[in-house]
């Protein structure tokens, strides 16, 4: 027999606690306690209004937050938290009911306040913590007999083009090859049995690409999708601004300073069908976004970005996140929230080549 949980609302009174506590019971007068099984939760919205954490992602069932420079990650349902390479238990497992992430009073308390008292000091960060691997070959592939659909992930600036930085000096063009090679390593696993799929990479190291060269080597390999990974930005309310977007062209044009015959290049430009299933592979991206990112979804647009404009193929770019906003930086900086970008970004591709039955 399955017992369901009861979830009851208290206004909190004076509770005292007996250990040294960054949730005193001074701070909890006229806070939310909640009631689940019998035992005393509090909100995560409760905790981060009395400790101003800001620093917070949920992605799936799995919880990212930052206290006191700390990175900690957990999951509803878990009764651990890692923080700084240590774990910490707590006395019974973290709810989530109604939408609200709930964490037993007493034990999320002790843990916070360790925390707290073992990282006085925080270290401030390095202005560019991901690492990339450089070794790993541009061009990816696997190979076959069949007539081959060839892929090539774009990650967007490199080299003396850092992109979008960062208010804590994060830059764009590490965010975008980290995500860039993490999606590429999801396909490889998940598409060896099916030798008609190549991948390639327009760069896969920290280097300058120009936009004429990206466009070159779509040509160059004989792309069938141009899939471009940026990280946004905004001028306007760029400490608060949040979300995902994907971008379309709205029509494809020539790529002229390609020399030689382009009548091949140019029948696919004219092809209606390559900006239908540019918009089509989009929509996809934004729903497997969506379905694991606790961000807004800004929806599908077109716009006239060079590479989408000229690459003759299915095009896109995706901006994964607005990395002027301190928090949304702070959670591009976990690999753990980068990887779940990329698994998102490769389950779309895969979600298209299905429906397009290459796979």
């Amino acid at each position: 027999m399955k017992f369901k949980k009861f979830l009851f609302l208290l206004i909190v009174f004076p509770i005292y606690i007996c250990f040294s506590s960054v949730l005193s019971s001074q701070q909890l007068v006229n806070h939310h306690i909640y009631i689940v099984n019998n035992h005393k939760y509090i909100s995560f919205k409760t905790i981060s209004s009395i400790l101003y954490i800001q620093n917070f992602a949920k992605i799936e069932n799995r919880i990212y937050f930052q206290y006191h420079g700390v990175f900690i990650k957990t999951a509803t349902g878990s009764s651990t938290l890692i923080a700084g390479g240590q774990t910490y238990n707590l006395t019974y497992p973290i709810e989530e009911v109604s939408g609200k992430i709930l964490f037993p009073l007493k034990s999320i308390d002790k843990v916070l306040s360790s925390i707290k008292e073992n990282h006085k000091s925080s270290p401030a960060p390095s202005e560019n913590p991901i690492s990339v691997n450089s070794t790993s070959p541009t061009n990816i592939s696997i190979s076959g007999n069949t007539t081959p659909y060839v892929i090539l992930i774009d990650p967007g600036h490199g080299g003396i083009d850092t992109g979008a930085i960062g208010p804590t000096g994060l830059e764009e063009k590490n965010v975008n090859l980290d995500i860039a090679l993490r999606m590429r390593n999801f396909l490889i696993k998940k598409l060896k049995n099916y030798p008609n799929v190549k991948l390639y990479m327009t760069r896969d190291k920290d280097e300058s690409v120009s936009l004429e060269q990206r466009v070159e080597d779509a040509i160059d390999v004989h792309a069938n999708m141009f899939f471009c990974i940026h990280t946004n930005s905004s001028i306007i309310d760029r400490w608060y601004i949040n979300g995902f977007e994907t971008f379309y062209p709205r029509y494809k044009q020539d790529p002229t300073f390609i020399p030689g015959d382009n009548k091949t290049l140019n029948k696919i430009l004219n092809s209606s069908s390559v900006i239908k299933n540019s918009i089509l592979l989009s929509q996809i991206v934004q729903k497997e976004m969506e379905d694991r990112l606790n961000t807004p979804d800004l929806g599908v647009k077109h716009a006239e970005f060079y590479v989408l404009r000229y690459t003759p193929c299915v095009s896109i770019l995706t901006e994964v996140g607005f990395i002027c906003n301190p928090n949304i930086e702070a959670n591009l900086r976990n690999p753990q929230v980068r990887e779940a970008i990329a698994h998102a970004l490769g389950s779309s591709i895969l979600e298209y080549l299905k429906l397009k039955k290459i796979i």
